[in-house]
This record gives C-alpha cells, sequence and structure tokens, in this order.
C-alpha cells in the first residue's frame, strides 16, 4: 500500500511540474507573439518615417527650385508627423523592454535597438544590424610580489 501512495505522489508531483514547466513556456511564447507585434508596428511606422522624409525633402527641393520661400505651414505638418510616429516607435519599444524585463533572469539576450532575441555571441542584430554589446570578463589583476628586504647578515 506504501508503495502505490508513493507512487501516486510522485505522479501528482510530476503532473504539477509538468504543469508549471507548461504555462512558463506559453507565457514565454505569449511575450514573444507580442514583441514581434511591436517589432513591426516599429517597423511601419519608421516606413512612414521615411516617406515622409522623403516628401518633405522634395517639398523643400521643389519650392527652392521655384524660388520660393519653404511654406512652414507644411514643413511643420511633415515634422508634426515624424515626431508621431517616433513617439509610437519609443513606445513600442519600451513595451519591448517592459516585456523581456517582466521574463526570467533565463531569457535569452536581446538587441537593445529593435528588441529582437540574439545570440550571446552575436556582434550584430541579424534584424536591424545594431551593434550589440559584448560582455568580456574583466581579468583579474596580477599581483606583483613585493620585492624582498635584504637579508641582514
Amino acid at each position: 500500500m506504501a508503495l502505490r501512495e508513493k507512487l501516486n505522489s510522485l505522479a501528482v508531483e510530476a503532473a504539477s511540474r509538468a504543469n508549471t514547466l507548461a504555462a512558463g513556456a506559453a507565457s514565454k511564447a505569449n511575450a514573444a507573439i507580442e514583441n514581434s507585434r511591436l517589432n513591426l508596428k516599429i517597423s511601419g511606422e519608421e516606413k512612414k518615417i521615411d516617406a515622409y522624409t522623403l516628401n518633405l525633402g522634395q517639398l523643400l527641393l521643389d519650392q527652392l527650385d521655384a524660388g520660393q520661400d519653404p511654406q512652414d505651414d507644411e514643413i511643420k505638418a511633415l515634422y508634426a508627423a515624424i515626431q508621431a510616429c517616433r513617439q509610437v516607435i519609443a513606445q513600442a519599444r519600451a513595451d519591448i523592454e517592459a516585456n523581456r524585463q517582466s521574463d526570467s533572469g533565463d531569457a535569452a539576450p536581446s538587441c537593445p535597438n529593435c528588441g529582437r532575441e540574439v545570440a550571446v555571441e552575436d556582434r550584430f542584430c541579424s534584424q536591424c544590424g545594431a551593434r550589440l554589446q559584448v560582455e568580456v570578463p574583466e581579468a583579474p589583476a596580477e599581483e606583483v610580489p613585493a620585492p624582498e628586504a635584504p637579508s641582514e647578515e
């Protein structure tokens, strides 16, 4: 009878551990999906900035070619649109960082620029090309032995 109770107890404990691991995996998967969604949002906003910048440059060029002074209202509107995109990007990056912080300490490192997971040995992000910080452990300082005192003979 004791053996059966022991086996039942082990089975319950194993099932509990499996449930805990499954919940952790699901949580990490959800965080990865959310970070991917945020990275897509960042990419879309960056494309908008590129289009606004192109329009801004073309507008200025057209006005200068025509001998006109640039019209401030149109420039301000394009600049405001660029600033709005930058705010969306900043918020999305903050959300990615918050997701990273909420993960356990064993999470893979991620790019500080776009938030994509990177390998420890990577020097550049494969998504955005940002240079990654490589942590090099400091070598312990060598101790130099003190010179021996001259012996008194």
